[in-house]
């Protein structure tokens, strides 16, 4: 009985109360806080919209969304599906005469992967930038285009303006570099080739790691559940596991189950490891370092303990004596 007169009277005061608000009626103060002020470590992730820096970062993003629903429509105009190859001739003219500033490299390489035409081009005007930001984003698609036409493209302006220049650029090296570390074998061979054509020494440690790469494998179609395969060695025998009769009239008939008992041996893989020997970075290493010694280099195969012992005896010092000579 107390339990249910309180339980009353609370949702009396919760009805009054709202009876009150709709009246417009002041409701009693507490003194309870409605807000609590933020913890410091919290409040200091909170960017200051009247921080100068945060504001020309916040600018800076509008800016580049604006540029890409721009570079969007001017894809639909002149390079979508239909269009003449006229008006693609002044889509191609227009992207150096609109679009050739490096902030927004990244930007039109997003927009125009998969455009044979505006690619060409696009890699065209890097080439004639005569930039450091240009010679960058040739190494970048020489290594990381999806298609391989793209990346022999890239390359050749690439090995161009290095010709050029005398020298391979800083960045590029270090678009090379990451090329070498990523897990994609195609951006890894790509890499090294560059490297032994420009004779990268300093590389040789990324791609002596770079010649083998393990991943897992996941069965369940890529869920990471179920198995990866079935080998199966045994016979199996049909037999009836159920017999249902059919009736009608003046007939009979029987419906039958039929299943297999297997017998034998079942081989089920539900995970694996997978180890890939880069053939193609092991000949440019092997290449690359047998010109530089003058011995032939590479006999241990891909041993990787091998390739590392062979490293810090014969590698480090005829790189230490090649830096003081």
């Amino acid at each position: 009985m107390v339990l249910e007169r309180a339980l009353a009277a609370g949702a009396a005061a919760v009805l009054l109360g709202v009876a009150s608000v709709a009246a417009g009626q002041a409701i009693i103060d507490t003194g309870a806080p409605t807000s609590y002020p933020a913890p410091e470590w919290l409040e200091r992730l909170v960017p200051d919209a009247e921080d100068p820096y945060w504001q020309a970062y916040a600018a800076q993003r509008k800016a580049q969304h604006e540029k890409e629903l721009e570079l969007r429509q001017f894809r639909r105009q002149y390079f979508s599906q239909g269009v003449s190859t006229e008006r693609r001739q002044v889509g191609m003219a227009l992207l150096r005469e609109r679009y050739d500033l490096p902030e927004l490299y990244p930007l039109l390489l997003e927009t125009f992967e998969f455009d044979d035409d505006a690619g060409l081009a696009l890699l065209d005007m890097f080439a004639d930038a005569g930039t450091d930001a240009g010679d960058a984003t040739l190494a970048w698609q020489a290594v990381f285009a999806v298609e391989a036409e793209m990346r022999d493209a890239a390359r050749e302006r690439l090995v161009g303006r290095v010709g050029e220049l005398g020298a391979v650029p800083h960045r590029v090296k270090l678009v090379i570099g990451a090329g070498l570390q990523k897990s994609v074998d195609s951006e890894v061979v790509a890499a090294a080739g560059l490297a032994e054509f420009f004779n990268l020494y300093e590389m040789v440690p990324l791609m002596i790691a770079a010649q083998v790469g393990t991943g897992g494998a996941q069965g369940g179609g890529g869920e990471g559940t179920g198995n990866l395969g079935w080998i199966i060695v045994a016979q199996q025998q049909a037999f009836v596991s159920d017999l249902q009769p059919v009736v009608s009239n003046s007939a009979v008939g029987f419906d039958p189950t039929l299943s297999l008992v297997t017998e034998g041996v079942v081989l089920e893989v539900s995970d694996a490891v997978v180890i890939t020997y880069r053939t193609e970075v092991f000949y440019s290493l092997t290449r690359m370092t047998s010109n530089a010694l003058g011995t032939p280099t590479g006999a241990w195969g891909m041993d990787q303990g091998k390739w590392w012992d062979w490293y810090e005896r014969d590698w480090k010092p005829w790189m230490a004596a090649r830096a003081e000579g």
